[in-house]
């Protein structure tokens, strides 16, 4: 690792400090050991972590830190015997301006501005911005979430009870918004997806297209944190297309009670 900035108003007492890295760089010598948990039977052959601006770090001394500035990872090369990972080069571009405070079982996220975006020989595989907040003892908060452009394989990525055990062939996720808010512990949420060029690999679901469709669906609604998979589904409208042609439409409101449609 390589470590150029500057170091100010630090409090012996407190341990509180602000720093600017005006350069860092970390390789995959450090990164493994961070990520093995993650990275599951893949092995990160090859990495670098640097940042283009300045990064400014600063820390209460009371467990909160903020981080203002670009973080990239660059030349990611990945072993990967499951094939779930791309063998060309990945790179993921971040820009931060995030405040996490942490005190004993109390937490808080202060999102001002999140945004990322991962490449595949320098094509966007994905993007995500997120704006928000949220205090765990308060159970209070709010959210702005965007995704789009997201290749097939990212989403494949997510587990597998998050996907309900689908598994993508082809296609992309063009867009995802979704807001809310959290108030006493109940969330609400309004979430907008569009895919296109989908073709799913799961022969349990046997009425599913075989050829790839366009998808688009309206869910809104509320869940009750730490409630498991219990959703309320106020709307849940949905449109299969191929072409100009439609192939089929819904519109159900519905719940999820442990994880069963009812």
């Amino acid at each position: 690792a390589k470590v150029q900035g500057r170091l100010a108003d630090v409090d012996l007492a407190t341990g509180a400090f602000s720093a600017t890295l005006d350069f860092s760089q970390w390789t995959e010598g450090i990164l493994q050991p961070l990520l093995v948990r993650q990275l599951g039977p893949a092995w990160l052959k090859q990495a670098r972590v640097t940042h283009p601006r300045p990064l400014k770090i600063t820390s209460d001394g009371r467990g909160g830190v903020t981080l203002k500035g670009p973080l990239h990872m660059t030349d990611v090369i990945f072993d990967d015997i499951t094939g779930h990972l791309p063998k060309d080069k990945l790179k993921v571009e971040t820009d931060l301006d995030l405040a996490v405070f942490s005190r004993g079982r109390q937490w808080e996220v202060h999102a001002k501005n999140v945004e990322a975006e991962l490449f595949v020989k320098d094509r966007t595989a994905g993007r995500a911005t997120l704006i928000g907040q949220f205090d765990s003892e308060a159970q209070t908060g709010k959210y702005n979430f965007t995704v789009g452009k997201v290749d097939h394989w990212v989403v494949n990525l997510l587990p597998k009870k998050w996907r309900v055990g689908v598994k993508m062939k082809s296609g992309r996720v063009e867009a995802i918004t979704a807001k809310g808010k959290v108030e006493n512990g109940q969330m609400s949420f309004d979430i907008f997806t569009d895919f296109r060029a989908v073709a799913i690999d799961d022969e349990r679901v046997g009425w599913w297209p075989k050829k790839p469709v366009e998808i688009t669906q309206q869910l809104t609604g509320t869940h009750q944190l730490e409630s498991g998979a219990n959703f309320d589904f106020t709307t849940n409208e949905g449109t299969f297309t191929r072409g100009a042609s439609v192939i089929a439409e819904y519109n159900s409101p519905t719940s999820l009670k442990d994880g069963e449609f009812l």
